[in-house]
This record gives C-alpha cells, sequence and structure tokens, in this order.
C-alpha cells in the first residue's frame, strides 16, 4: 500500500502521490545553490557530522560482537593478510588472477541470467576465419608450447578431455570433409607438392630414423630405470603384461584334429604249391590218352628249355607289385578293361620264340594238339588276378610259378616221354 512510513528520525516518508505533486510544482524552477560552492566552514562540518555518524554505527557493531576497539583492529588485519595471500596464490604469471569458486558461480549466474532474457547471444563465427593470417611470435609460440607440454603431462583430466575431443571433432563428416578438401587444395599446389614429395623421398622409417648411439641409449636407460622406481609404474606395467600374455593365450587358433589316412589294402597272395615232374608227366599220359591224337605228320618247332633260376625263393617279376599293392579292392576292380586287347596284342609282341602263350596265340590247333583242352585250362587259369599283380611277361615265368624253377628241365611241352 502506499501510505507514509514513520522515519528513524521522526519523520514521514513521501507517498508516490505527494512526490508526483512536489517534481510538478518544482518543475521549470531553478535550484537555489545552482552554481554555489560549499565553503570550507561548511565542508568541515558536513564531515564532522559524517564520522560522528559513523562512529556511532562501529560502537554499536562492536558492542553487538562483544568486542573491543583494539581487537576488532586486529581481527581485521588477520583477515585482510588471509585475503592478500589468497589472492597472491591465484595470481597468474601474464599478470592476471584465476577467479575463485565464488566468483565463478556469481558469473556464471549472471551470464545465464543474461542469455536467458535475451541480452547476451551466442555469436555464429566462422572458425576458418577467426584471425586468418595471424601468427604468434617465436617467443610466444615457446611459451604456449612449454605450458601445454607441462599440463598435459601433469594434468591427467585435461590429457583426457584433450583426447576425448580430438577424437570427436575428427570423426565429424564436416570436419573430415574440411580436412580433406583443405589437403586436396595444398596438395594442387605444385610447390607444396614438390616439397612434400622430396621430404617422403629423404624421411627415415622405423628403426632407420633413430640414431641408436650409445648416449641415445644411455638416455633411454636412465628414464626407464627412473621411471620404474615409481610404484605405480611398476605396478601398471605388470599388470598390463599380464593381461597381454592372457589374452594371447585366450586367441590362440584351436587345435585342429588331423585326418586319418586312408588305408589301401594290399593285394594278398595266394601261396600255390609247384607240382612235381611225376605229376605233370603223369597228367600228360592221361591227356594223350584220352584225345588219341597223332603227332607224326606235324611239323613241330623245337623250343628251348628254360634255364633254372639261381635263387628259387625270389619270384620272377615280384619288383613289379609296388603299384598294385598301393591300390585297394575298390581301385582294382575299377581298372578299366578297355585295354585288354592291345595288353594281349602288345604281350604276343613281346613274346619270345619258342614261348607257349606265343603258339596258342599264333596256332592254336598245334596248341591243342600237344597240350589238349585240360592243359588249355591251365594257361587261362594263370592270370593277372591270380598272380597278386605279377607281369605277364611271358608264359613260362608263369609256369615257372606254378611248377617252380627247378622243375622246368624235366618239363617236356611235347609230350615225347609218353612214346
Amino acid at each position: 500500500m502506499d501510505i507514509p512510513r514513520p522515519t528513524a528520525n521522526g519523520g514521514f516518508t513521501h507517498t508516490n502521490a505527494s512526490r508526483a505533486k512536489i517534481s510538478a510544482a518544482n518543475k521549470g524552477k531553478t535550484p537555489w545553490n545552482k552554481g554555489k560552492n560549499r565553503s570550507e566552514e561548511v565542508r568541515a562540518r558536513i564531515a564532522a557530522g559524517v564520522r560522528a555518524r559513523n562512529r556511532e554505527r562501529l560502537l554499536k557493531k562492536l558492542e553487538e560482537m562483544g568486542l573491543t576497539e583494539e581487537e576488532y583492529e586486529e581481527q581485521k588485519k588477520e583477515e585482510k593478510r588471509k585475503r592478500e595471500a589468497e589472492r597472491r596464490a591465484r595470481k597468474t604469471a601474464n599478470g592476471g588472477y584465476t577467479p575463485t569458486e565464488e566468483t565463478k558461480a556469481k558469473i556464471s549466474k549472471a551470464l545465464k541470467e543474461k542469455h536467458a532474457s535475451g541480452q547476451v547471444k551466442k555469436r555464429q563465427l566462422d572458425p576458418s576465419k577467426v584471425r586468418r593470417g595471424f601468427t604468434h611470435s617465436e617467443e610466444t609460440r615457446r611459451k604456449i608450447s612449454a605450458s601445454l607440454k607441462k599440463r598435459w603431462n601433469n594434468d591427467d583430466e585435461y590429457r583426457e578431455h584433450m583426447k576425448e575431443s580430438y577424437s570427436k571433432a575428427n570423426s565429424r563428416e564436416e570436419t573430415r570433409r574440411k580436412i580433406s578438401e583443405s589437403l586436396k587444395r595444398r596438395w594442387s599446389d605444385p610447390e607444396f607438392r614438390e616439397d612434400m614429395t622430396k621430404k617422403m623421398a629423404e624421411s627415415r622409417n622405423g628403426r632407420e630414423a633413430i640414431n641408436y648411439d650409445s648416449s641415445y641409449r644411455k638416455k633411454i636407460s636412465e628414464a626407464m630405470k627412473k621411471k620404474w622406481q615409481d610404484p605405480a609404474y611398476r605396478e601398471k606395467t605388470l599388470t598390463s603384461i599380464q593381461q597381454a600374455a592372457q589374452n594371447r593365450t585366450g586367441e590362440t587358433s584351436p587345435h585342429r584334429t588331423k585326418k586319418k589316412k586312408s588305408v589301401t589294402k594290399s593285394v594278398d597272395m595266394q601261396l600255390i604249391t609247384p607240382l612235381s615232374a611225376t605229376d605233370l608227366v603223369r597228367r600228360k599220359k592221361k591227356v594223350v590218352a584220352k584225345k588219341k591224337r597223332s603227332v607224326r605228320n606235324v611239323a613241330v618247332t623245337p623250343m628251348e628249355p628254360r634255364k633254372a633260376s639261381s635263387s628259387r625263393s625270389k619270384l620272377k617279376g615280384a619288383t613289379r607289385m609296388s603299384h598294385h599293392e598301393q591300390l585297394g579292392d575298390d581301385q582294382l576292380a575299377d581298372l578299366p578293361k578297355k585295354n585288354a586287347k592291345a595288353k594281349r596284342k602288345r604281350k604276343s609282341s613281346n613274346e619270345k620264340d619258342g614261348s607257349v602263350s606265343r603258339l596258342r596265340e599264333e596256332r592254336r590247333d598245334l596248341f591243342d594238339l600237344l597240350y589238349g583242352d585240360d592243359d588249355s585250362l591251365l594257361v587261362d587259369d594263370i592270370n593277372q588276378e591270380d598272380m597278386g599283380g605279377i607281369s605277364e611277361e611271358s608264359t613260362l615265368s608263369k609256369l615257372g610259378i606254378v611248377f617252380g624253377d627247378e622243375d622246368l628241365d624235366a618239363f617236356d611241352p611235347y609230350g615225347l616221354d609218353d612214346y
């Protein structure tokens, strides 16, 4: 409510209506003291009155605090000393002062209120045009470099913050596009291209780029020894090494089981009991008696008997069984049959003169006359399967296997012993 309120001096305050009336009445009038200076006497009297009122306020304050005037002065000096020490601690290298947390809170509150009310607006600046062409002096650049290195090495929070900021800034598509355009524009300059090409050709990478002299190795050794004296660094490094070893152990490739090799079945050789010479003669007698054929008018080419082998235990052609032994039963069954005729032709051409097999192929009538139907079965039964893979070089070799090489000297192919 707009009502008069009592004052400390015993009067009353003016209301808004009374103030408006006084203002309207004084408009157009010249103040009485306009252009007049106060005299020294008047100024001294005003100063004395102000000091008296301030003295009264101080005494009243000391009475409320329960302190004497001397104690109050000492307390003021101590507070001032602490305040100055704190201020000196916040002083920066360039002569400024770092604001306190209280001051920062006040500034933040004031700026937020101004931004909310619209008094202050955020400036939209193009980063590519800020201070374009401006460069610091060499001295200033050295100071900035030293300051940033010191802060980077000592302040962990600053280091992590800067790493995160760089990674976020460079990961934006707009930033990457600007970097790409800038590099393309610079590489289009012939001088820049020539300079960079020359530097890349002269640069040394890897171990070649470092001069491993004794002084360099000594510096590295001293630095590492000093770092290993720090318990925190030692514990951190050992933990990292153990963790890396565990990761390597866990990332090893699983054990691969070896495939079992297929075992080929070997061809079993059948043991054939050789016939004796007496059995052969008896058999020839039966054949001749059964057929009752005459051999008087038949021209017979004499055949030389085969010499006995020096080794009785070793069979001829046994060394050529390795290929068939390596094949299984299924593979032996699938051997092509279309080469049978060609083998027979090649076999007959390779046979020596006087061979029983060649006689059977060329003169079948003479073969039947000499050996009869039963003896032809003897030759037909001796084939590749019965021999267990033995090559058919000659029929005499097969007969030698059946009857034994020692019995060939007593073998009578023409049946002359019957007469």
